[in-house]
């Protein structure tokens, strides 16, 4: 039972990431910027929908004296572009957004030509001011 249960649970989450790479896809959004600010982040999932070109990263933050930081974050740049980096790599772009069914879980959504992030990469997530 459990295992059925876990495995709704996982359709669902694919529909609601499938879901918002259409939306991003059809219609990204960019929030003014000013000076950045940079949180280091930990990747909780990593999925590459080759159908639709992108990756989905599901992360939460790295050490938890970040936690109502990310939070407050995530509120404020909820849809927005923003920056991450993760070892050894430049600075790319993504679409933001808040899982709001998932406390301070955020979702990066990136083009499928970008290199993959893996469960447990550290990535600096850079939010526009």
């Amino acid at each position: 039972m459990r295992e059925l249960t876990n495995n709704r649970r996982r359709r669902a989450l694919a529909a609601v990431l499938v879901l918002v790479a259409l939306i991003v896809a059809a219609s990204p959004e960019i929030k003014p910027s000013a000076a950045p600010k940079t949180l280091a982040c930990r990747v909780m999932e990593a999925e590459t929908s080759s159908r639709f070109g992108v990756r989905l990263v599901i992360f939460h933050y790295r050490d938890a004296a970040d936690r109502d930081r990310l939070g407050k974050f995530l509120r404020d740049y909820d849809g927005a572009t923003v920056q991450f980096q993760a070892a050894r790599q430049g600075w790319r772009a993504a679409t933001l957004f808040r899982l709001k069914v998932c406390f301070g879980r955020g979702l990066l959504v990136f083009p499928i030509s970008e290199p993959a992030l893996a469960k447990g990469d550290v990535v600096l997530v850079r939010f526009p001011a």
